[in-house]
């Protein structure tokens, strides 16, 4: 249960890690091409709204099952040591 709890916090920062380095790539690539994005129906964020929310929903599920974990475990340990 331990290594999951671990494994869950490293994946929330990887996730947020990803995700900003997503965005910026994005930005840099539009700050360098802006002409490209111009032919473009959609605005050239929109591809950068679609990440961060769903990054957005996978960090508040992870989080949520973070949790869960840590509150599992501290009842095993505090029953554990009551016996």
């Amino acid at each position: 249960m331990e290594k999951a709890h671990k494994y869950l916090k490293v994946f929330i920062f990887v996730q947020l890690g990803a995700c900003a380095g997503r965005s910026l790539a994005k930005y840099y690539d539009y700050v360098r091409h802006p002409a490209l994005y111009a032919m473009q129906s959609a605005p050239w964020y929109l591809s950068i709204l679609i990440t961060v929310c769903f990054t957005a929903v996978t960090v508040f599920l992870t989080t949520i099952a973070y949790f869960v974990i840590g509150r599992i475990i501290k009842k095993r340990k505090t029953d554990s040591s009551e016996e």
